[in-house]
């Protein structure tokens, strides 16, 4: 019985030791360019963090290391970010700032996301770890001058545009041709209409028009 209880005060001893080691780092962060925690897919995101040794021993800064998350269950993770180190000892009350810097990768698409960041020290004993951020981040698409979908649409527009008219212009062209034709027809009829029919200048130096000179004469000759 005696050592059951003393199993059991030197397990509560050592929780109130690990606590109290672990709640020695005090952190703090912010993003000093996305302060509302929307971030552009493909450009990196500078994170400052803020440290406090607030106990009274060395507290060894080890690393910092981020992941994305489903932001429908935070513990599946999607993406690991890399794992940037420090290795940079905080004396009993000092302070120091550090940053890290989230790559975020190209192919997110615009929509909500869990991200977790922490911290890695040690403190006379195993490896803690400090988790400074869990929160809900959104991917935005960053706003560009000259839009390629955009530019796309519009040229597209201009070429259904472009061979709309072209047919507009066959097609009235067509229409322009059958008028003339019609105007000239009319024309010709009535200029053949107008102009008498001679059949003398029709025969003029043919063998018809010789004989029949030839016959005129006889008849005059005769006549006289």
């Amino acid at each position: 019985m005696a050592r059951t209880l003393a199993f059991c005060l030197l397990l509560c001893l050592t929780a109130l030791g690990f606590t109290a080691r672990a709640q020695q780092l005090e952190v703090q962060h912010w993003f000093p360019e996305h302060p509302t925690t929307e971030f552009f897919s493909g450009k990196s995101v500078p994170c400052v963090i803020g440290v406090r040794n607030a106990g009274g021993t060395l507290v060894n800064i080890t690393a910092a290391q981020a992941s994305l998350n489903s932001p429908y269950n935070a513990s599946m993770s999607l993406y690991n970010f890399t794992t940037q180190p420090y290795f940079l000892p905080l004396p009993a009350g000092q302070e120091a700032s550090l940053e890290y810097n989230v790559f975020m990768p190209r192919q997110l698409p615009p929509r909500e996301f869990n991200l977790k960041i922490q911290l890695y020290y040690t403190v006379e004993g195993p490896m803690l770890v400090n988790l400074f951020f869990n929160q809900t981040i959104n991917i935005i698409e960053e706003p560009t001058w000259f839009d390629l979908e955009l530019l796309g649409l519009w040229l597209v527009g201009f070429a259904l545009l472009g061979i709309a008219a072209w047919f507009a212009a066959e097609y009235l062209k067509g229409l322009s041709f059958v008028k003339k034709a019609a105007k000239k027809s009319k024309k010709a009829q009535a200029r053949d209409a107008a102009a008498p029919v001679d059949k003398e200048e029709w025969l003029r130096g043919t063998y018809y028009d010789q004989q029949k000179k030839k016959t005129v004469v006889k008849v005059t000759k005769k006549a006289e």
